[in-house]
């Protein structure tokens, strides 16, 4: 679905506003009552008027002009499966030979070196790779929303015996960074309301009707809404290119893949002076942890889901570059941030994140699934559709329960987490733990809904196989009463061959009487 389906729910929700507006607008004058039409404009207007008398919740989420908080990469993975690395080869051959960069072509590795670490991504083997890194990459379409992306790293990982974990680093172009920055420093007015229905009385002594609210939102959701809108928008058309070169697993399935947004910033996030803005972002206090002075991870981001309909497993990086000591070797604290992050911390990261991606994909079909079993019925000749599927659904979770095979993974990778954050845990905050508890307890969560599934699907199918077994050994009885009196009949004629030849000119003549009657049908039609 485009856009994961946020541009088609933001018209949907629009019209569906102004058609409400429009026809509260006609009320305050179509009504024959005097009262009764003062009564519609009074509500029009504390409704959608934009005066701050009406709208409390309007206030400055600006920014000074010394300060700034610039997104200027995105990390983001999906899944890849082994059985696909022919396709995942030839696409990353493409890419190269197609996307490389003027500017990192140098930096780029051969492309026999790339399908040999691609190769030998299995534990199991002696020259056992575990990753391999190509950076520098951009596309010539700069189309939509393509252009907000300069240039990109791909790195392949090996993550169990059955895929492959592919993390993408996205480096927003100037115009970009521009385009986010205008929507994050100035401040913030725009389209306020959701219409939703909800029941009320009729009037009658029994009885209701379906009527219609406006439901508000603030300034400060709503331009976080605005701002990780344009990220996800940016990420699904990334995703559809990248389509064209080899297949990824959750944007196959039109679920959205987890993401890291890095910040720069030169506030300091424990300034309280900021603190009605950092909401504007989609960032609060309760949800960061800080690595050191200088870096800040978010576990969650705080964005309404009006438009986002699938689960957001999406991540926020803030550092201050002033607080950061420039090593030589980089091109830039830019650079040099998002090199450490890939190196110490973000593959562990997306080891939890995309744990919590698809077993959210695996929720959503096991809800299918059980709804499609509770409607079949213990009646006959519905063992073959039960059988079918059963098959389905145990092809929708094969997926899954390869992904979690392996419970060694989780374990490496909370203990670098744990590493990076120094073992430290925050008390009525979110830290990484919650990351990690989290996701597993997702895990668990699926593992025994599976569980009761196939139990369910167990006695179904054990009751209907008795059902069969009771209506074929019906069958049988009947069949061996019809053998026994075929039987008897041929006993006789065998004894009494004399009687063969009056049976056989009255079963002639039946025939024949048949025949002509047919015959006689077909002359009258």
């Amino acid at each position: 679905m485009r856009y994961y389906g946020i541009e088609k729910n933001l018209v949907k929700e629009r019209l569906y506003y102004q058609t409400y507006k429009f026809q509260a607008y006609l009320l305050q004058y179509l009504s024959l009552k005097r009262s009764t039409r003062k009564y519609h404009k009074d509500l029009y207007k504390t409704t959608f008027s934009t005066d701050p008398l009406f709208c409390p919740t309007i206030e400055n989420i600006s920014l000074p002009s010394e300060k700034y908080c610039t997104p200027f990469c995105i990390f983001s993975s999906d899944l890849i499966l082994k059985e696909d690395i022919l396709k995942l080869k030839a696409g990353l051959k493409s890419l190269v030979l197609s996307c490389t960069s003027k500017k990192y072509r140098s930096m780029t590795p051969p492309i026999s070196e790339i399908h040999s670490a691609i190769d030998n991504m299995d534990s199991t083997f002696s020259r056992y790779m575990e990753r391999i890194r190509i950076p520098g990459l951009t596309f010539d379409d700069k189309s939509g929303f393509l252009s907000y992306i300069d240039v990109f790293n791909i790195t392949v990982k090996d993550f169990n015996s059955s895929f492959f974990l592919v993390e993408f680093q996205l480096f927003l172009s100037e115009s970009s960074q521009d385009i986010f920055n205008h929507i994050i420093t100035a401040n913030f007015t725009g389209y306020r309301g959701q219409v939703k229905d909800y029941f009320r009385g009729s009037g009658k002594r029994n009885g209701g009707q379906v009527a219609k609210s406006i439901t508000f939102f603030t300034d400060t959701s709503l331009k976080s809404e605005q701002l990780y809108t344009l990220f996800c928008k940016t990420k699904w058309s990334f995703y559809e290119q990248i389509q064209k070169f080899f297949p990824t697993l959750l944007h196959q399935s039109s679920f959205m893949p987890p993401a890291i947004y890095i910040y720069k910033t030169n506030i300091d996030c424990s300034d309280n002076s900021y603190r009605k803005f950092w909401p504007s972002v989609g960032i609060s206090e309760i949800y960061g942890q800080s690595i050191d002075e200088a870096r800040r991870l978010f576990f969650e981001i705080d964005v309404p889901d009006r438009h986002i309909k699938a689960p957001y497993n999406d991540l926020c990086y803030i550092i201050n570059p002033d607080k950061i000591n420039k090593e030589p070797y980089f091109f830039s604290i830019d650079s040099q941030v998002t090199y450490e992050f890939a190196e110490y911390l973000s593959d562990s990261l997306f080891s939890f994140l995309l744990l919590k991606a698809v077993t959210q994909s695996t929720e959503q079909s096991l809800v299918a699934y059980s709804r499609q079993l509770n409607r079949i019925k213990l009646n006959r000749n519905r063992l073959r559709s039960l059988l079918k599927l059963r098959y389905k659904f145990e092809c929708s979770i094969d997926k899954y329960e390869r992904l979690t095979s392996k419970p060694d993974i989780w374990n490496n990778s909370k203990n670098k987490i744990s590493n990076v954050f120094h073992g430290k845990t925050k008390h009525y905050f979110l830290d990484y733990t919650n990351l990690i508890d989290s996701s597993l307890y997702e895990m668990q969560k699926t593992d025994r809904f599976i569980s009761k599934l196939r139990n369910d699907f167990d006695t179904k199918t054990e009751i209907l196989q008795h059902l069969a077994d009771y209506k074929n050994e019906s069958k049988n009885n009947r069949f061996s009463w019809f053998s026994t009196i075929a039987s008897v009949i041929t006993l006789y004629f065998l004894i009494f061959p004399e009687n063969t030849k009056p049976v056989a000119a009255f079963l002639s003549f039946l025939v024949k009487a048949f025949a002509t009657f047919i015959q006689t049908f077909k002359s009258i039609i």
